[in-house]
């Protein structure tokens, strides 16, 4: 090997390690968290990529229901209203009324299924990718019998928006990746406990809510 050709292959490795040094310590730019009003989410939607037919979540967690509204029922751009159905039951053992209903309308062939055994964070963060092209904004609800309650009066309005709702204890690295997946750039949080990302629109008290889906609407 020629001298020069040393040079350039030591080089090439000095650049390797330098890059790898880089990649290795590297920090993704965060979104900075900034309380703003409720004008900031005038005109705020999201777009759904795909429907399924129908959906099923188990009876054992309150927040399941929560977490596919805004699939099972949104409008679009012009207010129109889309529904599938969505069906919340014992997933073991259905009574016999939501069989009869399933068998009135019908359980489509890409039904999504939320069983008991997963997580009610992990399965709004998958609903999310999986559902989700892109939203300007996600509904935050805690993990916890206050964040339920605030949800339930929430939950329309996330539907009206057309975005997707996610629930946990924290806003940690799966969903900050979740949202930054999704171009998330506003969020409405529900919860005490929740830092928020994005332009954040913090709810406390039901008054609030109803107040500013009023205003939206």
């Amino acid at each position: 090997m020629k001298k020069n050709d040393k040079i350039i292959v030591i080089l090439g490795v000095i650049i390797l390690i330098l890059a790898s040094i880089g990649i290795y310590y590297w920090v993704p730019e965060e979104i900075g968290v900034k309380a703003v009003g409720v004008n900031e989410f005038l005109g705020v939607t999201g777009n759904i990529k795909d429907r399924p037919e129908s959906i099923t979540v188990s009876e054992n967690s309150p927040f399941y229901p929560l977490i596919v509204t805004p699939l099972a029922v949104n409008y679009d751009e012009n207010g129109e209203q889309t529904i599938i159905p969505l069906y919340v039951m014992n997933t073991e053992n259905p009574s016999n009324a939501v069989l009869k209903i399933q068998n009135q309308i019908g359980v489509g062939k890409r039904n999504e299924i939320i069983k008991d055994d997963e997580s009610a964070k992990n399965a709004s963060l998958r609903i999310a990718k999986t559902y989700w092209e892109n939203s300007d904004a996600a509904l935050i609800i805690e993990d916890n019998k206050n964040g339920y309650s605030l949800g339930l009066i929430a939950t329309p309005l996330a539907s009206y928006l057309r975005i997707p709702v996610i629930v946990t204890d924290e806003v940690d690295t799966d969903v900050t990746n979740t949202l930054n997946d999704l171009n998330v750039k506003n969020t409405i949080i529900l919860g005490e406990n929740l830092d928020g990302f994005g332009n954040v629109l913090k709810f406390e008290s039901v008054d609030d809510i109803i107040n500013t889906s009023i205003s939206l609407i």
